[in-house]
């Protein structure tokens, strides 16, 4: 499991045995990159289990993968600093909860 990767969007795509996001879109659409970007979640997965693989969801805060029987949840919450964190966990949270259930 990876967190903070900087591929970008067209790059994440190039590796087929990785499921994932990019916290690059933004930054990568807006102009040349300034400073380094915060999120970006991936799963990276042997090329032996990648047919039984699903990818359930990629978001730039967690990414859930199916491998057989088995539920993979990559999860970055934000830190201390970071501008309206509980909202951000609690909407994080939930998105994860329905994905549960």
């Amino acid at each position: 499991m990876v967190q903070e990767h900087w591929l970008t969007p067209d790059n994440l795509q190039k590796l087929s045995e990785i499921f994932g996001s990019s916290a690059m879109n933004v930054l990568v659409s807006s102009g040349p990159l300034i400073g380094r970007p915060f999120g970006g979640t991936a799963i990276i997965i042997n090329k032996k289990h990648i047919r039984n693989s699903f990818n359930l969801i990629s978001r730039e805060r967690f990414t859930a993968v199916k491998i057989a029987n088995w539920l993979l949840i990559n999860v970055y919450m934000p830190c201390v600093g970071t501008a309206q964190r509980e909202s951000l966990y609690s909407d994080t949270l939930s998105e994860i909860d329905a994905l549960m259930f």
